[in-house]
């Protein structure tokens, strides 16, 4: 996950792990990069407002970097409002959650990209 708002990560982060998800994280997308490098990833979600203010298609050097290291195609999920869908889809997301994210639709598109996922049991 990359969201600069700290707050947003620690939602995010914990709705992800109560569905039973491994999470990383990072704030910037420099330190993603850094992360991306040592471990493949099945699901990516970025802050749509780090999308729409990178001058740069960072999610082709994201694919680049996880295609290395990974069978599968990873999907990678803008969270936020998009002002611009078409240029977000231009730039590579394969799909968007509005915030606040609930966890019901959270799970769907889990589900949708990656599959079913055992839900946590603790609390």
């Amino acid at each position: 996950m990359i969201d600069q708002n700290e707050v947003s990560r620690l939602i995010l982060k914990h709705q992800l792990e109560k569905l039973g998800c491994v999470v990383s994280e990072a704030a910037h997308f420099q330190d993603a990069l850094l992360l991306l490098r040592d471990k493949a990833f099945d699901l990516i979600l970025i802050d749509a407002v780090l999308i729409e203010a990178s001058s740069q298609s960072v999610i082709v050097e994201i694919r680049a970097l996880q295609s290395e290291r990974h069978e599968t195609q990873m999907a990678s999920i803008a969270v936020g409002h998009i002002a611009s869908p078409v240029a977000t889809v231009l730039q590579g997301v394969d799909a968007q959650l509005q915030k606040p994210v609930s966890t019901l639709e959270l799970a769907q598109m889990v589900d949708r990209w990656r599959g079913p996922i055992e839900p946590n049991v603790q609390k």
